[in-house]
């Protein structure tokens, strides 16, 4: 019993040195507990690049004071029309510097060819229409944009983790998920558990920053077998109803919603830059197909929540060339790929522009 005693003290002072600590100094970057999110407002993240090809060397990635990447509040200039990207990573464009993300790109654009706009990047990495939904009820909807740009549905794609309920204060013990989400309110430990966990899913589909050497990657054999598992294992109906909610909550707040599809480099045609075939190159053991199709089975839910709630829509998904001087990987883009993004939204936006100038 005395040994019993000591092993449960042990194990207590362990556990609260381990999370006093956590509380003073966490090493990693925790923008969700739980179910809220915490925002990085005014942070500087300053990286160095040794293995990606297509970024820069040295990137400086700046956070404003709302936590977004962009100008503050109070550059907004008189009768600008206000904008607020939101999405995952291929939206926050961590690895981009500051001015290099799509989302700057297009506001440059707008702004050299005359528009008064005044745009700003509130993509978060890793995050899915869970997430998109917590930050426009708990964010957006105050801050008031003329414009959302959503650019959703990658982080969405085989997630059969998340829980709809809005887990906000109180301890839950209906599952182990819902207990380890509502402690990690409380605890640090929690916390970054979660948060460890929520990357492990994100690395196990693929979704992780991981430079792709298309060059020597091989190919795989197709198997249709293959790709009809893999879109009936997706809960797509789940993500339509999170994406009609996303927008009809935008549209009573008097804020309008624009729909962008999400691109890849995989799926089909031969790659211009190495020659490999993209619908059959091999990405850890399924096809660069297999990839695609799934991506475009919320592709199309978002072109079809666009047509039928008369939104205005930037299908980026036929838009960008495959080429993987486009990408470092099956998803996330160089430099130079943010830099055509942003062209092409820009240049989509400018005929939405002009249009609700004269009605």
């Amino acid at each position: 019993m005395k040994n019993l005693i000591a092993v449960f003290i042990g194990v207590l002072l362990s556990v609260i040195i381990l999370e006093v600590g956590l509380r003073i100094l966490n090493p990693l970057d925790l923008r969700v507990r739980g179910n809220s999110i915490t925002l990085p407002a005014n942070k500087v993240y300053e990286l160095k690049n040794i293995n990606v090809p297509g970024l820069q060397t040295e990137v400086i990635h700046t956070k404003n004071s709302r936590g977004f990447r962009g100008p503050e509040p109070d550059q907004i200039s008189p009768g600008a029309v206000q904008i607020i990207a939101v999405g995952g990573s291929t939206t926050e464009s961590f690895y981009q510097s500051d001015g290099l993300d799509w989302p700057a790109i297009t506001a440059s654009h707008l702004l050299e060819n005359g528009f008064n706009v005044w745009i700003n990047n509130a993509g978060l990495d890793g995050h899915s229409t869970f997430g998109h939904l917590v930050l426009l009820r708990d964010y957006l909807i105050d801050l008031r944009p003329d414009v959302i740009l959503l650019m959703a549905g990658l982080n969405d794609v085989s997630r059969l983790d998340m829980d709809e309920t809005h887990i906000r204060r109180g301890i839950k013990f209906n599952s182990l998920r819902a207990f380890v989400t509502s402690l990690s309110h409380y605890s640090e430990i929690a916390a970054t558990s979660l948060h460890l966990y929520r990357v492990f899913l994100a690395s196990s589909q693929g979704l992780r920053h991981e430079f792709l050497d298309f060059k020597s990657l091989n190919e795989i054999e197709i198997v249709e077998e293959n790709i009809r598992y893999a879109l009936e294992y997706q809960e797509e109906d789940k993500f339509r109803e999170r994406m009609e909610s996303f927008v009809v909550m935008a549209k009573n707040a008097g804020i309008t919603p624009i729909l962008i599809t999400q691109a890849s480099v995989v799926g089909f045609g031969i790659d211009k830059e190495t020659g490999i075939d993209l619908e059959r190159v091999d990405l850890g053991g399924f096809s660069g197909r297999l990839f695609w199709e799934m991506v475009e089975l919320y592709n199309d839910i978002v072109r079809e929540i666009a047509s039928e709630h008369n939104l205005y829509l930037i299908d980026l998904a036929t838009e960008l060339e495959k080429n993987t001087r486009f990408f470092y990987d099956a998803v996330h883009m160089t430099d130079e790929g943010a830099a055509e993004t942003g062209r092409i939204i820009g240049e989509k936006l400018e005929v939405f522009l002009e249009k609700i100038e004269y009605e």
